[in-house]
């Protein structure tokens, strides 16, 4: 069927996971099914201090990345953040139950330098998920790896969405548009 990959681009915290949640809402009421992961923030007092993945089809969340660096998360380290091997292999049965599902819109919120440039977190799955041609993708990428990622999609049709202060808000009918049309 050859359905294109959507990207999802902006700045941090503009509300990337928020439009993804949002579109995934627009196409169940289409009629299509949905799966993959999200990647909402973990808030303390007010300030982010990581970000949980959140299973798109069983509301299920666990830690993908900290700033705490004490027991009970090992994994790679990015930046501020300690990244959960766990949790990591958590969204990779996830993102695979969307696929052997034949999920007709896979979710992938985000793909960033941990992956295309460290070749860790959610690199191992993106060649599988990037062949699953019969689903939409729905992938957020960092601005500064949008060609990249368009790169590693090969042939596929690909559509890019910037999100900014004055898109974010209609940014899910935007790309819930963009679905079988």
């Amino acid at each position: 069927m050859d359905r294109p990959a959507l990207i999802l681009t902006g700045k941090i915290g503009i509300g990337k996971t928020t439009a993804c949640r949002k579109t995934v809402e627009k196409a169940a009421g289409r009629g299509l099914s949905a799966g993959g992961i999200l990647t909402p923030p973990i808030v303390d007092d007010g300030k982010k201090t990581g970000f949980y993945a959140e299973d798109l089809r069983t509301g299920k969340r666990w830690v993908l990345g900290t700033r705490d660096t004490g027991a009970g998360i090992e994994g790679p380290v990015y930046g501020i953040y300690r990244f959960s091997i766990d949790g990591f292999k958590k969204a990779y049965g996830t993102l695979k139950t969307a696929v052997v599902e034949r999920c007709d819109l896979i979710v992938l919120d985000e793909i960033g330098p941990l992956e295309i440039v460290h070749k860790k977190g959610f690199f191992r799955i993106l060649g599988p998920l990037f062949d699953q041609e019969d689903a939409y993708l729905l992938l957020v990428v960092r601005p500064s790896l949008v060609e990249d990622v368009t790169k590693m999609l090969g042939e596929r049709k690909t559509e890019v969405f910037t999100a900014d202060i004055q898109t974010r808000d209609r940014m899910p009918d935007t790309i819930a548009a963009a679905l079988e049309s």
